[in-house]
């Protein structure tokens, strides 16, 4: 019978066992499920990246590029044909349509706008001047430029691709493609993932959540004043989300998120892909069922380990018990020596005492057999 000591020491050990293996269970879980939301955070990021720019960004920038080398439109450019005359216009409203852009329109060596497909109700930017925007500016430096603004005519969020219009190797105007955006906006709203594009300065210009025109970054009142001045986003306010990063991480309301940054080089603008509150780090079903199966080995060699404990205390509590026992044997053999030595000893005792009175009577004897024989002769 084991007693209720070994069995509290055995269950002790086995509750701290079982509190180890758990920690450590829960941290290999939290740092696979970390590790998991992190490649799959880089594999959206990047796959949306690719898909943005194959479908939208190369496209638009190819018929662009094609635009430019046009010859109406550079025959428009040298003033040798009117400006929206019907063939330029049939082929900048192509243009528009096949690419689902927002408008097309051609600029001068001095920014005025020469001819323009529609925007709206059959408006036209034609005779406006866009001198001052910094699309032109590069186009016109030889640069094919991609600018995130918002249009100070149709105030319509929207890309502007730009590229400069050569003529015997000079530039003479700019050709523009704005598209609004609907077809990355249209790939963000299907990523379950918190999404959005920033411009190089951080502020947001395309996104799957309700922070449009904020800037992900702390931007200085001076730096948002000038890009109020800029016209870049029109009318629109700029405001801080006051967001940290910190290596893979976002705090936002003390609360860590991680994300993934990506950029598209051509285009001066970055892509961030970020866990959301509500979203919890994921574990694949293999590596689910490979925990279980480690949980469950770990949980039978914790048992086994308990009932070897058990075992241990057990026989330790036999030798513990068997050596008390022959301790207690011995001490009373020893007892019972020394009561047999003393009784020996009484014996010894009484066999001398009996002995000497024995040899003193037969001494006696004599001497009274010696009287007699001496009596009877005086006789």
């Amino acid at each position: 019978m084991i007693g209720t000591k070994p069995i509290f020491k055995a269950s002790l050990i086995l509750i701290i066992f079982i509190l180890v293996f758990s920690s450590l269970i829960i941290i290999s879980i939290k740092l696979l499920a970390i590790e998991n939301s992190k490649n799959l955070l880089e594999a959206t990021s990047f796959a949306i990246s690719e898909k943005i720019k194959l479908e939208y960004l190369s496209k638009i920038s190819l018929a662009n590029r094609w635009l430019a080398q046009n010859e109406e439109v550079v025959e428009v450019l040298l003033n040798r044909t009117k400006q929206d005359n019907k063939i330029l216009f049939s082929i900048l409203q192509t243009i528009k349509e096949s690419n689902n852009a927002s408008i097309v329109y051609i600029i001068n060596s001095n920014g005025d706008v020469v001819s323009s497909s529609s925007y709206g109700e059959n408006k036209s930017l034609t005779g406006k001047n866009y001198a001052f925007r910094p699309y032109f500016k590069n186009a016109i430096k030889g640069d094919n430029y991609v600018y995130a603004a918002v249009g100070v005519t149709s105030l319509q969020r929207g890309l502007y691709f730009s590229a400069p219009v050569y003529y015997k190797g000079k530039i003479i105007g700019v050709s523009v493609i704005k598209d609004g955006l609907s077809a990355v906006d249209k790939i963000l709203q299907k990523i379950d993932y918190g999404a959005f594009i920033t411009t190089k300065e951080g502020i947001i210009f395309a996104t799957n959540e309700d922070n449009l025109y904020k800037s992900i970054s702390k931007l200085s009142e001076q730096r948002i004043a000038e890009i109020k001045e800029s016209n870049q986003f029109a009318d629109r306010e700029i405001t801080n989300m006051n967001w940290k990063f910190k290596k893979e991480k976002i705090i936002v309301d003390n609360k860590q998120l991680l994300f993934f940054r990506n950029n598209f080089a051509d285009a001066n603008l970055d892509i961030i892909v970020h866990t959301k509150k509500e979203t919890g780090y994921v574990i694949s079903p293999l590596q689910r069922t490979i925990l279980v199966t480690f949980s469950l080995i770990g949980l039978f060699l914790m048992i086994l380990s308990y009932f070897i404990v058990l075992l241990y205390y057990k026989n330790k509590e036999y030798d513990r018990n068997l050596k008390k026992a022959h301790n207690q044997l011995e001490k009373k053999v020893e007892e019972r020596t020394k009561q047999l030595k003393l009784k020996n000893e009484d014996l010894e005792k009484f066999n001398k005492f009996a002995i000497g009175r024995e040899l003193k009577m037969v001494e006696l004897k004599k001497k009274i057999n010696e009287l007699e024989f001496k009596l009877k002769r005086k006789k």
